[in-house]
């Protein structure tokens, strides 16, 4: 998946094969979406975002998450996810 290689590229996330095999199985709706949409507005690697929901809120800021409430339900529901978003969330700052 490009927007994972380009996310790694940057040192947004550190296991690209991890998320590539995660969104091939369909272990987590959407994923696919979220990677591609940071994809677009992410242009260098930040600060970790400091919790899972502070980096919901920059995602949702910078037009990347339009649907906070299923994020923040389902955030727990998948080894590493939360991590995820707060590396997603800090590079769109």
């Amino acid at each position: 998946m490009a927007a994972i290689n380009k996310l790694a590229k940057l040192g947004v996330i550190a296991s690209p094969d991890y998320w590539k095999q995660a969104v091939s199985a369909g272990k987590v709706k959407y994923l696919d979406t979220l990677l591609v949409q940071a994809e677009k507005k992410i242009q260098h690697a930040g600060e970790r975002s400091s919790s899972t929901e502070n980096a919901i809120g920059s995602l949702v800021g910078a037009g990347v998450i339009t649907s906070p409430e299923y994020w923040l339900e389902h955030c727990r529901d998948y080894p590493n996810l939360g991590a995820l978003l707060c590396a997603l969330g800090g590079a769109v700052k």
